[in-house]
Order: structure tokens, then sequence, then C-alpha cells
């Protein structure tokens, strides 16, 4: 396990619950990450289901770096690179679309593996 590895094992096992946001005005990333700071979730998953979701992640490492940011709903590696070049700490992607292994051994992002519940 490396570094990286570390760092999101640790994440998932400190705060347990990852906010999922999606944002449409870039504006909006730096007021909502700072919220979330405050109410002491220093992570989130920025979804890349707008056009500026890339720039909302750029917005919130660059202005909150305490922030553990990333983004989810990566399709490809192509996205994935895009993500890693804005600031993300990790990418999530649905096994469905394309499994996670492959985009995350094409790039430099850790491969952690993640088994959560199932729904009852």
């Amino acid at each position: 396990m490396n570094v990286q590895q570390s760092m999101m094992t640790e994440a998932l096992r400190r705060w347990r619950i990852i906010p999922v946001i999606v944002i449409d005005e870039p504006k909006n990333a730096v007021p909502l990450a700072t919220a979330l700071l405050a109410g002491g979730l220093p992570i989130a998953e920025i979804t890349l289901r707008t056009p500026a979701a890339l720039d909302v992640l750029r917005r919130i490492t660059q202005e909150l770096p305490e922030m553990f940011a990333g983004v989810g709903t990566v399709l490809n590696v192509r996205q994935a690179e895009q993500a890693r070049k804005a600031g993300a700490h990790f990418v999530i992607s649905p096994d469905s679309i394309a499994p996670s292994s492959t985009i995350v051994s094409s790039t430099t992002f850790p491969s952690t593996r993640v088994s959560l519940p199932q729904a009852r």
C-alpha cells in the first residue's frame, strides 16, 4: 500500500461519510466546501455530472488545501487524468461503466477497492 492509498483508506475510516456534491456554478464551490469543513467534514466527492465540475474541484483544492477533495462519476482514463491535473486526491468510478482498476492503473491515482454494505 502506497502513501496515497493509505491516505484514502484513512479518510474513509475516519469520516465514514463522503458528501457527494453537484455544483453548477463554480462561484459556489468554496463557500460550500468551507461549510463542510466547518461542519467537521473535510472530504468531498465532486461529481463529473456538470461542465463546471473540474473548475469546482480546482477552486476547492487551490483555495482550501485542507479539503480532501476528489471526483466521482469518472467514466474513463481521460476524465481521471483531467481530475488529477485539477487537484483531485481520489477518483471514484462506477464499476458498471468501466472497472475502477482499469482507470486508475492508467493514471497516477492509487487503486483502493472499497466494499460498501448492500442496501437492504
